[in-house]
């Protein structure tokens, strides 16, 4: 679905290789964990990339308790 490999999905992290079916899906496995690598330099040096804003779920938490005991 477009999700990146490494940051995402994090494939790095299975046990069984998956190299070649990410290739069978058009993307450059080692772009990918080139990128990642890079990104993770940036993490180091304080530069955070968020995904998601954690905000917005406690936000949400609150408004479906609010909800639910209206």
């Amino acid at each position: 679905c477009g999700a990146d490999p490494f940051k995402i999905v994090q494939l790095q992290w299975h046990a069984s290789p998956c190299e070649d079916l990410v290739e069978k899906m058009g993307i450059s496995w080692d772009k990918a964990k080139a990128d990642f690598q890079e990104y993770l330099k940036q993490v180091e040096q304080g530069n955070v990339e968020y995904l998601y804003n954690p905000e917005l779920a406690t936000n949400q938490n609150i408004n479906m308790k609010a909800g639910a005991s209206a």
